[in-house]
């Protein structure tokens, strides 16, 4: 048995080989050695040697120590200590702990600190591994994560000044104890492997692999971006600064997933004036990619925040708490998850077992699922997936697998809801149509015998989307207002994939939280509410010439066009348009449209009649059997103020409020009127036929189940002026 010591935690490491950083000498040199007080030494650890059990609570005090603080923290210490090692005592281990302290005036600090590292008797354990024990014991928030770093580890010695600036002296519990009780590195004849308790379902194994294979070890999941950014704003400047605590903030912000959002965080976190460069940047980006996390997890920033700041930590706790509790999503079980990172396993490396023994954590956020999870051979596992794309990426035994999981005719998914044949003349009705995806900018629908295939470009650029039809050995360009229903059928086929392939309609769920509904209620002569065909007049009243040009034929709905005719203002032609194009033609209409507009629209006196619209030719006008409807009649003149459209809201959450409020005050003329007396709320119901849904990624749905022409054109228009503001 040997102990490597470094003579103080200023010796710089770089460039220099282990037997020359750190001496190997024998335990005898060792302890003459560090019996000597005031010593600046430091024990070297390696991550490939067992040493002690060693544990470290820290807690920096702005008042001066008395003899009653340090007996209360020294009996929460023990309490801690008793609760942790008390299964191996039932597992007929024998275990002791000598507690060795460092109390006193922290110049680093400014303040007092409490200071106190036990030491266990009887076990021997890779100091890298004492985290994962700490964690499944839920001992992680009381202890100091930051003296296990991944690799190598300077741990001050006993006997031993903090530094040469800091006086305080690692000082042993009691004064006739060994030396060697307090030096990590030197263990005992008994000491046993250490193997987790039986009480925690585990047999009794090397260190190694029963501490891997524990079910029970999970990384912290209770955390949002916004509480990782608060953490680190309560961070004091010389974490920055000092490479050691720099390099932990990384170790634990990787710690909760190797996710672009927390590389940046990092990068911000370091982007001091000294440090604001390319190089720095770069510094940081391969810190974060090539770094494992090292046993620091979360939680040691968060000890950290609460020594520099404790009442910001405090404020960004309790900002967090009120997050979670205002959040509307059901837990999910544990069944189900691991379920899903089963299939997405089986589906990414197209195996037909799964070696995948249990979750460690996951996450929904931002359209994508993130699950960390334990292999059958005790190596750990990562993958993603994006709920809107199925794009999978995966990390196991040091390979990387991604793809689309629709990336072939093989695993090509259905288009189910739309009949997407109406993009283009020459397609024929009812062909099954499936999609897959590729490559990254290019999406092909195609049918089963590839009779037919569309495919559109530029599918991950939004709104330069181009798309072709090939059929009949010919190809034709798709017009831009049908991709929007080419995209509609993606999403769509996804979604269904998602849910109904995968099992995981939570994942959507969560993604798609939260729901606004806006619905008619019972009428009632208190409320001053106004019945739907005085809503659509409202509406309609903005626009006459343009509404003029429209015509709603209710005999030739189809599955993707409404029966609405629309006659363009260049050509006189009447045509039917597909939804997607109606929709763009109609909320062009509004955007230009300012309040001042609408108040005017609303108070003014009633204008002249509006012209009338052009002939519809006589093929088009026989599906309708009639003419276009005449422009609505004016608003009564000098109507009470108490009469005039107003906003009733009851039900709904404060930030969905400003932006229905934003809708009827800022964008549309009419859509304040068009929401004039009309109850908002959460339930599914409808007195008048009309029911909107709202959800966040601005998708409406309607209910219309009236057959009134004029209601239908007032719920069209109703849609186009909100969903823009949702």
């Amino acid at each position: 048995m040997s102990v490597r010591l470094v003579e103080s935690q200023r010796v710089p490491r770089k460039g220099l080989a282990v037997d020359d950083f750190a001496q190997k000498r024998s335990v005898e040199d060792a302890l003459a050695l560090l019996a000597i007080p005031g010593h600046t030494r430091h024990e070297f650890l390696s991550s490939r040697v067992d040493t002690r059990l060693y544990l470290d609570y820290d807690e920096v005090l702005e008042s001066p120590l008395t003899p009653e603080i340090l007996k209360d923290r020294k009996d929460k210490v023990i309490a801690r200590l008793d609760a942790l090692l008390g299964p191996f005592s039932e597992d007929k281990t024998i275990v002791y702990y000598s507690i060795a302290s460092r109390h006193g005036f922290s110049p680093r600090h400014g303040k007092f600190k409490v200071s106190f590292r036990p030491f266990v008797r009887g076990l021997s354990i890779p100091y890298t591994e004492i985290p994962l024990l700490l964690r499944s014991m839920q001992q992680d928030d009381f202890w100091d994560l930051s003296v296990y770093k991944e690799g190598e580890q300077l741990l001050a010695a006993i006997n031993g000044v903090k530094d040469r600036d800091d006086p305080r002296v690692l000082t042993k519990e009691h004064a006739d104890d060994p030396d060697a009780w307090y030096v990590a590195q030197i263990l005992d004849d008994n000491a046993l492997p250490f193997h987790m308790p039986l009480d925690l379902g585990h047999s009794t194994t090397s260190s190694t692999t029963s501490l891997t294979s524990s079910t029970s070890l999970t990384r912290e999941s209770n955390v949002d971006i916004l509480l990782v950014r608060d953490v680190l704003a309560c961070l004091r400047s010389e974490r920055f600064r000092d490479y050691a605590s720099w390099r932990t903030v990384g170790f634990a912000l990787k710690s909760l997933g190797g996710d672009d959002v927390y590389l940046q965080e990092f990068q911000e976190f370091s982007r001091l004036p000294e440090y604001d460069t390319p190089a720095a940047q770069k510094a940081c980006r391969e810190l974060f990619e090539r770094a494992s996390t090292n046993g620091v997890t979360f939680g040691t920033l968060r000890h950290w925040a609460k020594e520099d700041d404790a009442e910001g930590y405090q404020r960004a706790c309790a900002a967090y708490r009120t997050r979670s509790e205002s959040s509307t999503v059901d837990r999910v079980t544990d069944d189900k998850i691991l379920d899903a990172a089963r299939i997405l396993y089986t589906k990414l490396t197209s195996t037909q077992t799964t070696p995948i023994t249990s979750v460690l954590r996951h996450d929904v956020s931002k359209a994508v699922f993130d699950v960390h999870v334990l292999l059958d051979d005790a190596t750990k596992g990562h993958m993603t997936m994006a709920l809107d794309t199925l794009h999978v990426r995966g990390v196991f035994h040091g390979g990387t697998f991604e793809k689309y999981l629709n990336d072939s005719e093989a695993t090509a998914i259905p288009v189910v809801g739309l009949e997407i044949a109406s993009v283009h003349k020459d397609l024929p009705p009812d062909l099954q149509w499936r999609i897959m995806r590729p490559t990254g900018t290019r999406a092909v629908f195609s049918t089963e015998s590839n009779r037919a295939m569309i495919e559109v470009l530029n599918v991950n650029s939004p709104g330069k989307e181009t798309a072709n039809v090939k059929f009949d050995l010919k190809t034709a360009a798709i017009k831009k207002g049908q991709v929007s229903l080419l995209n509609d059928a993606y999403k769509r086929a996804i979604e269904n994939a998602v849910v109904n392939d995968m099992n995981m309609g939570w994942a959507i769920n969560i993604y798609n939280n939260p729901t606004v509904n806006i619905y008619n209620s019972e009428p009632s002569s208190e409320s001053n509410r106004r019945p739907d065909d005085d809503l659509a007049q409202l509406v309609i009243q903005t626009h006459p010439d343009a509404f003029a040009r429209i015509v709603f034929a209710p005999d030739v709905k189809s599955s993707n066009c409404n029966g609405l005719f629309f006659c363009d203002k260049d050509t006189n032609v009447w045509s039917q348009e597909h939804n997607g194009t109606m929709e763009e033609k109609v909320m062009s209409l509004f955007k230009s449209l300012s309040t001042k507009a609408a108040a005017a629209a609303m108070d003014a006196a009633p204008a002249a009649p509006p012209p009338p619209p052009p002939a519809a030719p006589e093929t088009e006008a026989a599906l309708d059997g009639r003419a276009p409807p005449p422009p609505p009649p004016p608003p009564r003149a000098g109507a009470p103020e108490s009469a005039q459209p107003r906003l009733t809201f009851g039900g709904v959450r404060a930030a969905e409020l400003t932006a229905l409020q934003a809708a009827g005050g800022t964008v549309a003329a009419g859509a304040a009127a068009a929401l004039a007396g009309h109850r908002l709320g959460t339930a599914p119901r409808c007195a008048h036929g009309l029911f909107v849904k709202i959800v966040r990624d601005a998708r409406v749905h309607v209910v219309t189940p009236a057959p009134a022409a004029s209601r239908h054109v007032a719920v069209l228009l109703l849609l186009l002026l909100l969903a823009p503001q949702v």
